[in-house]
This record gives C-alpha cells, structure tokens and sequence, in this order.
C-alpha cells in the first residue's frame, strides 16, 4: 500500500480542543524509557511512530517546548495532554499511542528503547484483596 492510499487514524486531546490525523497502514506502538520521557510521563512514552507530521487541528492550541538540542515535545495548552515528540530536523513524530482509540485494539506490535534507562521497582505491589 502506497503513502498516498495509507488508511489515516484520528485522536484528540482529553478536552478536544486538538485532534490528530495520522496516515498509517499498520501502526505500531514504541515505548521509550529514557528519563526525560519518564519524568514527562511518570514512565515509559507509548507512542505511535510517524515519519512525516501528522495534520493537526486546533494547533493554535498546541504549545511546545524544547526538551533537548534535538527534538520538542508538543502539548495541548486547555487541558495538558501530552501530544507528540518530534525531531527538530525532518518529519519524524512519536505521537502519544492514548490519544488513538486504534491503539488499544490490540493490532499493534509494541518495541522498546532506552531500555537501561528503564526503571526498576525493587519490591513489587502485594495483590489486591
């Protein structure tokens, strides 16, 4: 299937005031556990892997900031969703996988990186009762 004919998946920030379309013929999941996406998103970012920018609607609500020399993170500034991260130079995103309801149908094949980044519980939580 060619870029052009690539079925497009759509999410939204919590409020709505931003929604995403993403053209991907097989989306998969990425999950990064380096420490600046831990501490944006208290653990590991579960993204969507995108190599050109997704269309965006209601970017005058998108705000962004420089979290490296190399890439920017975007966020919607009503509610606080954390949108994408994208490299400075070329088309490449991570959207956030949550913002899809595609994401959660279990079609897609997850990897990850940074993994020595990744962070270690030393005792885990006793069962529920």
């Amino acid at each position: 299937m060619s870029d052009d004919q690539a079925p497009s998946i759509h999410g939204k920030c919590l409020c709505g005031a931003v929604s995403l379309h993403v053209r991907h013929d097989k989306p998969s999941m990425s999950a990064c556990h380096c420490s600046i996406c831990r501490r944006w998103n208290g653990g590991p970012y579960m993204t969507l892997e995108c190599h050109e920018a997704p269309r965006i609607e209601g970017m005058e609500h998108v705000r962004t900031f420089a979290s490296s020399e190399w890439a920017e993170r975007g966020f919607c500034a009503q509610c606080g969703t954390h949108l994408f991260y994208r490299l400075a130079k070329g088309e490449f995103y991570a959207v956030s996988a949550g913002l899809f309801a595609e994401a959660a149908t279990g079609r897609s094949s997850c990897r990850s990186s940074w993994t020595r980044s990744r962070a270690t519980i030393s005792s885990p939580m006793p069962p529920e009762k």
